[in-house]
């Protein structure tokens, strides 16, 4: 789909929260399995597969791929096959369905952003899908000045793999960043469609001085460990990290950063305290409100039922119960917020729950609200609603007033 107007895309990107949640087989039938659909859109086709597979213990896990998109292996923020029934939610783009289970088809709908569209999966891949050249992606940066290595460190449990990227122009040891995911199955370049969060601001900082640890999470490309959205492990894999640049010659160990997006917003303060002699936290649109306020916002914007509900919060147990005002609070070194004013996921209304928090522990906050930007710090174009996600399919660069605040905020320090 060539433009980006409104109800001519619907746009699959990676979902805020990947879970799973446990499903009794149908009596009839099993939808373990891969099953493929189109979803036609103003006489438009869209090829969709989904894959779905059971676990031993009967718990279901799906994902999604959208191959004219780019986008392959999206989670479902929740699924159920129960009662003859298929429905699952993707959050983070306002998207549900609900079908009903054949023998070799489900048939349903498919709701995003208040918009509903017939779609049919029939089991199996359906034969080969046609699948155009991909749009061109804006990577690498354009004359780069850093090399990049593949590296691998130790954590409890498994072994990460990543990419160090170090800058060519080197005076002595320089200082280093640590990025961390926010939620889902996320690789090292925090991959939306053709757009590469992380590896885009990778380059960009490494181009101006700084070195930058990305990385695979644990069960995800090829990092070893399994899959968790449990922030007390994700952090043991944050302080792995941050042993492992300072034990390298051209990192200053005592210029380390880490910066956290979206999940990695709250994992960054709740870990940061644990660390010493950290230099900073750079926080891009991070939750300001207690997890249960956010999973019922995005609850009534999808229409969600009870019971997937509660199989969100419940795979978000590690969460339940903090609130990120009274976690940046503790936070005792230099804090740095980023926020786009077109983010529908995590809502710049919130905002200052967290800056009035930090504020009045006299913490050192600086904070920037983008004026355009999504989630992904995308900038939304005028004419494009900012719930449609529209942007997150097309080729882009992320602002680079993101990684301009960033360098400049650091060389302050």
């Amino acid at each position: 789909m060539a433009n980006r107007s409104r109800g001519t895309r619907v746009a699959l990107c990676c979902a805020l929260i990947s879970l799973t949640l446990a499903a009794s087989p149908s009596p009839s039938t099993d939808v373990a399995g891969a099953w493929s659909g189109a979803l036609s859109v103003q006489g438009q086709s869209l090829p969709l597969v989904l894959h779905v597979n059971r676990a031993s213990d009967g718990t279901l896990a799906a994902t999604l791929d959208s191959p004219a998109q780019g986008a392959f292996g999206i989670p479902m923020t929740s699924i159920s096959a129960a009662g003859g029934v298929l429905t699952f939610a993707i959050a983070r783009i306002g998207a549900s369905y609900r079908g009903v289970i054949g023998a070799n088809s489900i048939v349903g709908t498919f709701t995003q952003s208040g918009q509903s569209f017939p779609l049919t999966f029939s089991r199996g891949g359906g034969g080969p899908v046609t699948t155009p050249a991909p749009q061109p992606t804006p990577y690498p940066t354009p004359s780069p000045r850093f090399a990049s290595t593949a590296v691998s460190f130790a954590s409890t449990g498994a072994v990460l793999a990543g990419t160090l990227t170090i800058p060519d122009d080197r005076h002595g040891p320089l200082p280093a960043v640590v990025l961390v995911h926010g939620s889902g199955a996320d690789n090292r370049d925090e991959r939306v469609g053709p757009n590469a969060v992380f590896l885009d601001l990778s380059n960009a900082l490494s181009n101006d001085g700084v070195v930058v640890l990305r990385y695979d999470k644990r069960g995800i490309g090829e990092s070893t460990g399994t899959p968790t959205e449990d922030w007390h492990v994700l952090g043991d894999d944050v302080r792995a990290a941050v042993a492992f640049l300072r034990r390298r010659p051209e990192v200053d160990p005592n210029r380390i950063f880490l910066l956290g997006h979206s999940e990695g917003g709250l994992v960054v303060p709740l870990i940061a305290p644990t660390i010493s002699g950290l230099a900073g936290i750079i926080l891009m649109a991070p939750p300001a409100v207690p997890m249960e306020r956010i999973i019922d916002e995005q609850s009534e914007r999808m229409s969600l039922a009870p019971a997937q509900r509660e199989a969100i919060l419940h795979g978000l147990a590690a969460y339940l119960g903090i609130d990120p005002a009274q976690v940046i609070a503790n936070v005792d070194v230099p804090i740095l917020i980023l926020q786009g004013t077109h983010d529908v996921q995590v809502l710049p209304s919130d905002l200052h729950f967290l800056t009035d928090a930090a504020n009045a522990d006299h913490r050192r906050l600086t904070v920037d609200v983008l004026e355009g930007d999504d989630h992904l710090f995308l900038t939304v174009p005028p004419s494009e609603p900012s719930d449609s996600f529209a942007e997150y399919a097309v080729p882009a660069l992320i602002d680079p007033r993101v990684a301009a605040d960033v360098l400049r905020w650091m060389k302050a320090l």
